[in-house]
């Protein structure tokens, strides 16, 4: 029996963090007495992103036997993942397209025990 399956997903993860600092001077004289102020604003900003997406696309068919006595049943079962994309049409959401994937997780059973 030949069982087709693949995809590649990558993920990522990023984490950030931005600091800025800003300092203003006024100076001005007055008639007896010089006159300055400072003003300092720290801002602090941080994140975090997790990113999953499909890399790879990359079909491979593997090959597997069961060796079923006389007088058996014998059924291999794989794991499938089916991914759907849907519009949102302003009322509902409608599908526009379908992938499904095999994956390298197999099954195997025989009847009866």
């Amino acid at each position: 029996m030949t069982i087709t399956s693949g995809v590649t997903t990558t993920e990522s993860e990023r984490y950030w963090n931005e600091t800025a600092i800003s300092i203003s001077v006024e100076a001005g004289i007055s008639i007896k007495l010089f006159s300055s102020k400072v003003s300092t604003t720290v801002t602090t900003s941080f994140g975090y992103e997790r990113q999953t997406s499909v890399a790879v696309l990359q079909e491979k068919s593997v090959a597997s036997s069961i060796n079923t006595p006389p007088g058996r049943a014998a059924a291999l079962w794989q794991q499938y993942n089916r991914y759907v994309l849907k519009r949102h049409n302003g009322t509902q959401l409608e599908p526009v397209a379908a992938w499904e994937f095999g994956i390298d997780s197999y099954v195997t059973d025989e009847y009866p025990d």
